[in-house]
């Protein structure tokens, strides 16, 4: 397996359980741009939906509605709003365990 197919490898495993969004997104973001150096050839589009699909499931939605927007999102766009949206589900969640203790 040469280096090209083994970044491709990578970009399509699923984030892993633990891991912060905006990490899993820059990540991606850094080796997708490490193959267009290397002029593997792919658009920004193909590589955005890549990412959606090494989402976990619950973030499915959100990530399509990221990537279809027109013009594309950047990756550091859409790590932006991927942590803000992970930073409000997880104010959402205390904000519901908070009031279940009441």
């Amino acid at each position: 397996m040469g280096n090209k197919e083994a970044m491709m490898d990578v970009l399509t495993r699923p984030m892993e359980r633990g891991t912060r969004i905006g990490d899993h997104v820059m990540n991606f973001g850094t080796i997708y741009g490490v193959l267009k150096a290397n002029v593997v050839d792919f658009n920004i589009q193909y590589a955005q939906s890549l990412l959606v699909y090494t989402l976990p499931l619950e973030w499915e939605d959100y990530g399509v509605n990221l990537i279809s927007r027109n013009p594309p999102l950047t990756f550091e766009e859409i790590a932006k709003n991927l942590e803000q949206e992970e930073l409000d589900r997880e104010i959402r969640l205390l904000e519901s365990n908070s009031s279940e203790g009441r």
